[in-house]
C-alpha cells in the first residue's frame, strides 16, 4: 500500500465519515440518524466506484451490507446505542466468514488481494502453482480473524462504557484503522512472498 493510497483510504474511511457525523450533529440531526448519515458517505463512495468500473469488490459488499444492517436496526429499534453496537457485531460476522473462507473457495485475504491487484492473472498463476503462496494467505486470513475479533470486543466495550458521542467517534476510528493496518500488513507480506517464491520451482497445483 503506497503512501498516496494510504492517505486516500484514510480520508475516505476515517476523515469523511467523522466529518459527516460532526456536521450532522452540529446541524441538530438526532444522534441515530447522524450515525446513519455518516455511514452513508462510504456507501456513496462504493456507488461511485461501481459507476466508474461496473464492479463491486468484497470490501464494497461488506460496506453495503453493514449499512443495510444499520438501517434495519435503526428503523426497527430507534435505539442509537444498539445501532452503534451493530457494527462490532457485524465485524464478528466478518471474522466468522473469514473462517468459513478457509474451507470454501479463496481465503478472505486472497479474495481481497486478487480484487485489488492490477494483474489478476499473475495472482491466479501464483495461487494455483505455489503451495507457499496458498499457505501464506491461509495464515493471513487466520490473522485477520483474530484481529477482527479483537476489534469487535474492544468496540463493544467502548459502546457500552463510553458516552454515545465518544463511542461513535472511537469506534469510527478503530474499525477503519484496524482494516487499514491488516490490509497494509497483508499487502507487504503478499508482495514479499510473491517476489521470493517466484524464483523457486513450482509445486504441484492445489485447490
Amino acid at each position: 500500500m503506497t503512501l498516496s493510497s494510504l492517505l486516500r483510504v484514510l480520508a475516505e474511511a476515517v476523515i469523511l465519515p467523522l466529518a459527516a457525523f460532526a456536521a450532522l450533529t452540529a446541524a441538530g440531526v438526532p444522534a441515530l440518524w447522524a450515525l446513519i448519515g455518516s455511514a452513508a458517505t462510504s456507501v456513496l463512495l462504493v456507488a461511485d466506484r461501481y459507476r466508474r468500473t461496473g464492479t463491486i469488490s468484497t470490501l464494497g459488499l461488506i460496506i453495503l451490507a453493514r449499512f443495510g444492517a444499520g438501517i434495519i436496526v435503526a428503523l426497527s429499534t430507534g435505539d442509537a446505542t444498539l445501532t452503534l453496537a451493530k457494527d462490532p457485531a457485524f465485524t464478528a460476522l466478518i471474522a466468522a466468514g473469514a473462517v468459513i473462507s478457509l474451507r470454501h473457495g479463496l481465503p478472505l485475504t486472497a479474495r481481497i488481494r486478487r480484487e485489488l491487484t492490477a494483474d489478476p492473472p499473475s495472482f491466479d498463476r501464483l495461487w494455483h502453482t505455489r503451495d507457499g503462496y496458498r499457505r501464506l494467505h491461509r495464515h493471513l486470513t487466520v490473522a485477520w480473524t483474530v484481529g477482527l475479533l479483537l476489534e469487535s470486543v474492544a468496540s463493544f466495550v467502548i459502546v457500552y462504557t463510553a458516552n454515545f458521542t465518544t463511542a461513535a467517534i472511537l469506534t469510527r476510528l478503530l474499525s477503519p484503522l484496524t482494516l487499514m493496518s491488516l490490509s497494509a500488513w497483508t499487502t507487504y507480506r503478499d508482495a514479499a512472498a510473491a517476489s521470493r517464491i517466484t524464483v523457486q520451482p513450482a509445486s504441484t497445483p492445489g485447490p
